[in-house]
C-alpha cells in the first residue's frame, strides 16, 4: 500500500532532504509540499492526504494551528508534527489537539520511516523526550473515572490504547472477538463524550486515568 504524504516545512533544505528521505521508502508518495502553513492547509483540502507532516513553526499558519484546523474539518488524514525544540507547552497543545504523532528533527531517519508506517496503520508515536513528559503530566492527577462510569475493565482497554495497541492486540488480551473490542471502544467514546481513540489516550495519560493500574 502507498500512503500519500504532505510535507510542510518552511527551511527549504531540510524540506527537500526529508522529500528525498521519503521518496526512498517504496510505500511513500509525498504529494506535496508546502513552505508554510496556509499553503498546507490548502492542499490538504485539495489532495487525498494520508499523512500530513507539519513542521511546528511556519510563517502564516504554525503547525500547531494546521493541526486545529484539518481536526476540525475533520480531513481524515494522520497528523505528525516536527520540531526542534523541547517545548513542554507546545507538546502539551499538540496532544490535546489530538495529533498522532510529534518527532524531534534529531530521530534518525530508519526510525521515523518506521514510526510514519506505524501511524498511518492507526496508531500513535511520540518522541521519547515526550514520553517522559506525558508520564509527569499523568502523576497525581484527578482520577476521574466515576465521572464517566467507567468499569475496571474500561480502564484496562483505555489502558491498552494508551500504549498504542489496535483492536487484534486488544481481542488477545481480553480473549473476545476484534468485533467486541470495537464495540468496547465506541461504548468507552460514547461515555467520555470524545470522537476518537487518540482523543481517549491522550485524555487519559493528562488526567490520570490509567496511572492505579500499575
Amino acid at each position: 500500500m502507498k500512503y500519500t504524504i504532505l510535507l510542510a516545512e518552511d527551511q527549504t533544505l531540510i524540506r527537500d532532504s526529508l522529500k528525498m528521505l521519503l521518496s526512498e521508502e517504496a510505500d511513500f508518495t509525498v504529494s506535496a509540499t508546502a513552505g508554510d502553513g496556509e499553503e498546507a492547509l490548502e492542499l490538504c483540502r485539495k489532495l487525498k492526504i494520508d499523512i500530513a507532516l507539519l513542521d511546528i513553526r511556519m510563517p502564516k499558519m504554525s503547525g500547531l494551528e494546521v493541526a486545529a484546523a484539518l481536526k476540525k474539518e475533520n480531513l481524515g488524514c494522520r497528523i505528525v508534527l516536527l520540531t526542534t525544540f523541547e517545548e513542554e507547552k507546545v507538546f502539551s497543545e499538540a496532544l490535546s489537539l489530538g495529533v498522532h504523532g510529534i518527532f524531534l528533527k534529531d530521530i534518525e531517519p530508519e526510525l521515523f520511516a518506521k514510526s510514519l508506517r506505524v501511524i498511518a496503520g492507526g496508531l500513535l508515536v511520540y518522541h521519547p523526550v515526550i514520553g517522559k513528559q506525558l508520564s509527569e503530566i499523568g502523576k497525581g492527577g484527578p482520577r476521574q473515572d466515576d465521572i464517566f462510569g467507567l468499569t475496571e475493565k474500561d480502564l484496562l482497554l483505555i489502558r491498552y490504547i494508551a500504549e498504542g495497541m489496535g483492536n487484534k492486540a486488544i481481542a488477545a488480551r481480553f480473549g473476545c472477538s476484534e468485533g467486541t473490542i470495537k464495540n468496547r471502544v465506541s461504548s468507552v467514546l460514547g461515555k467520555m463524550g470524545l470522537e476518537d481513540r487518540t482523543q481517549i489516550a491522550v485524555y487519559a495519560i493528562k488526567n490520570g486515568l490509567i496511572e492505579d493500574l500499575d
